[in-house]
């Protein structure tokens, strides 16, 4: 990556009563633009590789993950939101698919997308990792905020917002690539769910948020 974009910006998010998510608002972090793709040949699926422990790469006609743990929807009533199998693929494999969500929220309205990790032993991964895009619709501006969250056995769950690495105006795909130390506090040994929140912000916010190679590393 170019040092123009090799650093990116993460915040915590303040703690919520439904989340339970940990850390202040006012603090963030930031991180170099680690190449964990670059790691694997163009043409090659990260499941070739085995340095990648692959949650999805939606390339499966189902709404199951690697794990064969299904993607369930929560407030998908919120405001007009749609799941789609894109066939456009974040990393340009043919055949290969990616997942798209359109959506239209009003202020404060949010949606997440989860799936089960399965008690998921990631004590040796260095970095949560995932190809985004959050793109407004056309003549509109970006109020949506978009966070992942991971959770382990005990209930505890560290969320993270992801809007500013993931928005992309030009149709690009962005990378995030988050250290394991981003979520402090978690018993890595045993993972049992990964989520993503958006929630609107503004009078309204029309955007899709588009995911693909969600992979830890």
């Amino acid at each position: 990556l170019s040092a123009a974009t090799s650093r990116k910006q993460v915040s915590e998010t303040p703690v919520d009563p439904v989340n339970n998510a940990r850390g202040s608002a006012d603090n963030s972090a930031t991180f170099e633009g680690f190449q964990v793709y670059q790691t694997v040949s163009p043409n090659k699926s990260l499941l070739t590789s085995p340095q990648f422990q692959v949650i999805d790469d939606f390339n499966s006609k189902e709404w199951k993950t690697r794990l064969n743990s299904f993607w369930r929807l929560e407030n998908g009533k919120a405001g007009e939101v749609t799941m789609e199998h894109s066939r456009e693929d974040a990393r340009g494999l043919r055949p290969g698919h990616s997942l798209k969500i359109g959506f239209d929220l009003k202020d404060r309205q949010q949606f997440t997308l989860y799936s089960s990790l399965e008690k998921l032993d990631m004590s040796q991964a260095r970095f949560l990792a995932m190809k985004c895009k959050l793109e407004p619709r056309p003549k509109t501006d970006l109020q949506a905020r978009a966070r992942v969250s991971l959770t382990d056995w005990t209930g505890r769950t560290v969320t993270r917002d992801i809007t500013d690495v993931c928005t992309n105006h030009d149709g690009r795909w962005s990378e995030a690539v988050l250290p394991m130390s981003f979520f402090k506090g978690l018993d890595f040994d045993q993972l049992t769910k990964i989520s993503f929140t958006v929630i609107g912000r503004g009078r309204r916010s029309r955007a899709s948020f588009s995911l693909d190679e969600i992979a830890f590393f």
